[in-house]
């Protein structure tokens, strides 16, 4: 009735506006930082409510063709997710995980209503997602090479940046997005039957793996070789024995050619600009910058991930809850993650083992089912590269989670529904299409109202954060005030705190902090907090207490921590204490002095070296015998961290910005 009402008033057909704006929307997000701001989570909310309010509102198809499985699997792993926000342990953060999420399986569920038609269909909503999606795709790939070859960061990343910040750049999601994108660029251009034209069509193709070459993504192209291998079995299979090997060579010759051009050209250009060029062999023998962590870091956060899991199976510890309760399982210094990089292992550890369960029933059942199909069938060529695709992104996310882009998200949950609504379903769903329709509307309208209501906060905040970055704190203070309401309230409280703390105003500090510990009573930063602010109340204990707290929660994060740990039990003479725990606080400095000497993770550039020179101090002045060793130690670490911070601020500036 609304929709009607709608077409009479304006003349627009409201269904066809609701595909061009989803349409629209992702090839924004391509563009915009791959769709990783908070913003663009708000903007998907509002988007999801309109495609789903324009699609009921003309009262849907005639039949439902989404099995009940796969509809109650979908709507529960939004629902859950609503579930475990209420009983996470961070509720400070997590609220966009849970808006981005229900959003993504409303689409979902949309888009498999989308039936994929024939690319030659105009009507198609997969041929309307390709006519804007490739070729805004190879501009993103064009403004990638200007930034590769302009700019020092030594890996292809797309659009996937953020001008502002040196550190935003990244590589290993955009690498991600090409897995899913250029099996639909295949899906397009293979449809051309003309052999010079089909040649011709493969040079777009060709630069697309030229630029995941350029990422130096290692699990990319693994996952890449895998799509590539399920993609020769699949024609293989269809073709049986009139297998074409000369167009096959002619067209694999022509994207080689391309791709390892681009590779070495664009690789030529980089070293005339000065910048340094990823060494090949040494991303494969593992001794390029990161070195191997990448890999024994991984495997220590997916057991830790385990762990947590296992510890709270139910409603897990909250959506993004990992980066606040991982620390206290890390084994290394600043060997932390927003993620357990596995998508598996994420829903298991933030929202449960029955969340991790309902995604891979959502996933899996769709992906195994579009295997089970007749490959030999001509219908499954689009299909076939739809299911080419997923399989590629959901490989990649089981060793290195990118899913928060939404770059990649929004095309990855569009293309599973579109291959879901293409598989011969035989079940239909039983349950009353007024019922399916009726919590659909509510369920976005749900979600569109927390948006709602959480914006002007968001914005507020977001203008007390500028205020507080220009120094100017009185300013930032009464916008955070403004928004002191906001249930997705971040470092907030936090940054209060912190203001308040610097102005000397400790009582009104300790109510922010209190605020915050209301939230979110795991994060060590708060707790180390905690214990500044009694220590300049002069209430020892209660600090003891607190850094005791903070230590306990991230050992190896912070220095500082344990530095004002030692120096708060001296000061309260208890010399029983610190002797029975000199190995523990030894072991700690050298752990980090070491982490420094080798400047692990960037460490050098943090304040920790400076914690690390009060430490040793400390250590000296209590455990003398040592005190040589430590001092040379200390020493060295700081001289290290001098000469990597005098590397880093003379580094070339981009050409860009």
């Amino acid at each position: 009735m609304f929709s009607r009402i709608l077409d009479r008033v304006y003349g627009l057909p409201w269904l066809k506006v609701s595909e061009w704006v989803v349409i629209g929307f992702t090839a924004v997000m391509l563009l915009w930082r791959g769709g990783k701001g908070i913003e663009s989570t708000w903007a998907l909310t509002a988007v999801a409510w309109l495609a789903v309010f324009s699609y009921w509102a003309r009262g849907g198809s005639e039949e439902e063709r989404i099995p009940i499985w796969l509809w109650a699997a979908s709507m529960g792993l939004a629902l859950w997710m609503v579930v475990s926000y209420a009983f996470s342990l961070t509720k400070n953060y997590g609220l966009d995980e849970v808006l981005r999420t229900g959003a993504l399986l409303l689409l979902f569920l949309w888009a498999t209503r989308r039936m994929p038609q024939d690319l030659g269909d105009r009507t198609s909503f997969l041929r309307k997602l390709l006519v804007v999606l490739l070729p805004i795709t190879f501009l993103a790939c064009v403004i990638g090479v200007g930034v590769y070859v302009g700019q020092p960061v030594n890996r292809f990343v797309g659009t996937f940046f953020y001008f502002r910040f040196a550190t935003d750049y990244w590589p290993n999601a955009w690498a991600e997005y090409l897995l899913i994108v250029w099996p639909l660029l295949a899906a397009w251009v293979l449809k051309e039957k003309r052999p010079w034209q089909s040649v011709l069509s493969m040079v777009p193709l060709g630069f697309v793996f030229g630029c995941l070459l350029l990422t130096y993504s290692r699990g990319a192209i693994l996952a890449c070789a895998a799509q590539l291998m399920l993609w020769g079995a699949i024609t293989w299979w269809k073709s049986a024995v009139f297998f074409p090997w000369k167009m096959f060579a002619l067209r694999a010759g022509t994207v080689v050619v391309i791709a390892v051009g681009l590779f070495f050209g664009a690789n030529a250009v980089r070293n005339a600009f000065h910048h340094p060029v990823q060494s090949v062999t040494d991303k494969v023998l593992f001794t390029a910058a990161e070195g191997s962590s990448s890999i024994s870091e991984r495997r220590q956060f997916w057991g830790q991930a385990l762990s947590l899991a296992n510890a709270r199976p139910w409603t897990g510890w909250g959506p993004y809850s990992f980066r606040f309760i991982q620390p206290r399982l890390q084994e290394g210094v600043l060997a932390t993650s927003d993620h357990p990089h596995n998508v598996v292992l994420k829903f298991a550890a933030e929202e449960g083992w029955i969340g991790a369960i309902l995604f891979l029933v959502v996933v899996l059942g769709v992906l195994f089912k579009a295997a089970k199909c007749d490959l030999s069938d001509p219908w499954f060529a689009v299909p076939g590269l739809l299911l080419i695709g997923l399989v590629g992104v959901l490989a990649h996310n089981f060793i290195d989670y990118n899913l928060q882009f939404l770059a990649i998200a929004v095309p990855f949950w569009l293309v599973l529904g579109l291959l879901a609504g293409a598989l011969p379903w035989k079940e239909p769903i039983h349950l009353n299409k007024k019922v399916v329709r009726s919590f659909e509307v509510l369920f976005a309208t749900f979600l569109l109202s927390i948006a709602i209501i959480e914006f002007p906060p968001l914005v507020t905040s977001a203008i007390g954060r500028l205020a507080e970055g220009a120094g100017e704190p009185e300013r930032a203070l009464s916008w955070y005030a403004a928004s002191s309401h906001e249930r997705f309230s971040r470092d907030l409280h936090l940054s209060r705190t912190k203001i308040l703390y610097e102005l000397e105003r400790y009582p009104e500090a300790q109510t922010a902090l209190d605020d915050y510990f209301r939230q979110n009573a795991e994060d060590a930063r708060a707790w180390r907090r905690q214990g500044d602010l009694a220590r300049a109340s002069h209430d020892l204990p209660r600090a003891l207490g607190a850094y005791e707290n903070a230590f306990m929660l991230a050992p190896f994060n912070e220095v500082g921590i344990t530095a004002s740990l030692l120096q708060t039990l001296s000061e309260l003479k208890m010399t029983d204490d610190i002797a029975q725990r000199k190995d523990e606080f030894l072991a700690i400095f050298r752990t980090f002095a070491d982490a420094i000497d080798r400047n692990v993770h960037y460490i050098d550039l943090s304040g920790n070296v400076e914690d690390l020179v009060r430490l040793s101090t400390l250590l000296a002045d209590l455990y003398p015998l040592d005190a040589p060793q430590i001092s040379v130690l200390a020493a060295k670490a700081d001289h290290r961290a001098k000469l990597e911070r005098k590397t880093f601020s003379e580094q070339p500036k981009g050409f860009l910005w």
